[in-house]
């Protein structure tokens, strides 16, 4: 008897790497089999055959490495002809280098279905299509740009928008990063207002019945207003408390069991004053499985003050709540971030413009939160970020605008994990500024689907622009499942 299994990677809504096409035995009864798979151009990914002689047995390499540049084929000379054997084909994963010739390209996106489609921040992914959250482009913008990614990137007819903006009673406009909670997608309101927008991804992309507005904005009686970014905690919402008529500390919260428009689903907690610390002026959200944190950007000054919800606490009382002054990791100035993601271990902070080289700024959660050795920081060569992204080995830093000329660029930064965080050669950066004939620099949050990283446009040194920039990061596909909700703002 002979059986077939194939070992991928665990995924989190990716799509197949590897099908089995053909499996019989030749001639001299050898086991001849064939399969196919998703390769990229650049001869890094390879296949390993593995087999056992039985279930309750382990697996064991029967091939060497098969090169995706090869025929994708094997024949069996080790097992007898007359064994029962189980068979797998298994690919670790291949990671492209940042400099590697063809890894990234860019599709101006500007003009889609009509509309203007420039000035988004930050992206979401919800297993098949990635979304832009429109954000801003000369005026606050609530038209939705998205990407199927089981199609061609640079064809036109793979790109859809809809303008939101008139959901509801109207004013769904200017978001900042968004999140996808297995069905619906959120996106979190900056502009001045607490107009939560949702999508509905069991339903048509342009049928206005598929999307809904919720003015969260007077929530338990806080001006509970511009958010900047959001996250999932696998039932609960967070938006990210940023800047309504000042700097603040309000954290509102939406219950995804709960219906999206009743007053009851939504509450708000003002975290402005924890720990003795002035918690006000963040911009991202990240959940390690345990703990919610809060990126800190500015608050009247720069803001390194890094704020921990405890999700198994009451969200508004006071004592779930935490601060930390990390402003001086290292000796060094660290404040002023944009952007958080988290490897499984540590969560890494992308640093913003901060008048010199930025200091990516780590925080290791198998230690104390307020304990001073739990906390590293390093100096990068380049600075302006927005944005953070993980592949399941490379932390990403996204391109924004740099502290010298106050200037929009595109020199991505990537961090290898398995590496020492503060040696250099750990780090790399690729100047992805021009790429494709396109001006690629200005990007605000960033997003995975397995394989590539989409960057959202913002800005560039002319215009806001709607130039998307993609980048050939893994394979075979997987997310890993330290990404929660898919956002990355």
């Amino acid at each position: 008897m002979l059986t077939i299994s194939l070992s991928i990677p665990r995924l989190i809504e990716a799509a197949p790497a590897l099908s089995i096409t053909s499996f019989a035995r030749n001639e001299s009864g050898q086991t001849v089999m064939r399969w196919t798979a998703e390769t990229n151009a650049f001869s890094n990914l390879f296949f390993t055959v593995q087999a056992s002689v039985s279930a309750g047995s382990g697996f064991a390499a029967i091939s060497g490495p098969i090169s995706e540049t090869s025929s994708l084929s094997f024949t069996d000379s080790v097992l007898s002809a007359g064994s029962s054997a189980f068979y797998r084909v298994a690919s670790a994963p291949a990671f492209t280098p940042l400099d590697q010739p063809g890894a990234f390209t860019a599709y101006a996106a500007s003009n889609v279905n009509g509309l203007i489609t420039d000035g988004y921040a930050g992206a979401v992914f919800d297993g098949r299509y990635v979304y832009f959250v429109p954000y801003h482009d000369n005026t606050g913008s609530g038209r939705v740009l998205r990407y199927d990614t089981q199609a061609d990137f640079n064809n036109a007819a793979s790109w859809t928008a809809y303008d939101a903006s008139s959901t509801g009673s109207g004013g769904a406009f200017g978001y900042t990063g968004g999140v996808f909670d297995g069905r619906f997608i959120y996106f979190s309101p900056q502009m001045g207002h607490g107009r939560v927008l949702r999508y509905d991804t069991q339903s048509a992309f342009t049928n206005g019945a598929s999307w809904a507005l919720y003015d969260a904005g007077a929530t338990d009686g806080l001006p509970a207003q511009g958010f900047q970014g959001t996250t999932f905690d696998g039932r609960y919402v967070y938006f990210v408390p940023h800047f309504n008529t000042n700097w603040n500390g309000i954290v509102l919260r939406y219950d995804t069991k709960a219906a999206f428009t009743n007053a009851a689903s939504w509450h708000a907690y003002d975290a402005g004053n924890t720990s003795g610390l002035n918690t006000k002026g963040y911009s991202a959200g990240v959940f390690d499985g345990r703990y919610v944190y809060f990126t800190p950007v500015f608050n009247g000054t720069g803001n390194g003050n890094v704020l921990r919800y405890d999700p198994q606490g009451s969200f508004t009382n006071s004592a779930s709540w935490l601060a930390y002054d990390a402003s001086h990791t290292s000796g060094l100035n660290t404040t002023i971030y944009k952007g958080a993601v988290f490897d499984g271990r540590y969560i890494y902070f992308a640093p913003d413009i901060n008048g010199g080289p930025g200091t990516a700024l780590r925080y290791d959660t198998q230690g104390g939160f307020t304990n001073a050795s739990n906390w590293s920081a390093y100096t990068l060569f380049t600075d302006g970020y927005d944005g953070a992204v993980f592949d399941g080995r490379y932390v990403y830093f996204v391109p924004y605008q740099n502290s010298t000329n106050s200037a929009f660029h595109g020199r991505m930064v990537s961090y290898d994990t398995q590496a020492a965080f503060t040696n250099s050669a750990s780090w790399r950066v690729f100047d992805a500024g021009v790429t494709s004939g396109l001006q690629t620099q200005g990007y605000v949050g960033a997003v995975s689907d397995g394989r590539y990283l989409y960057l959202a446009p913002y800005r560039n040194n002319t215009s806001y622009h709607g130039n998307v920039l993609r980048f050939d990061a893994r394979l075979p596909r997987g997310i890993p499942a330290t990404v929660f909700g898919g956002s990355n703002l």
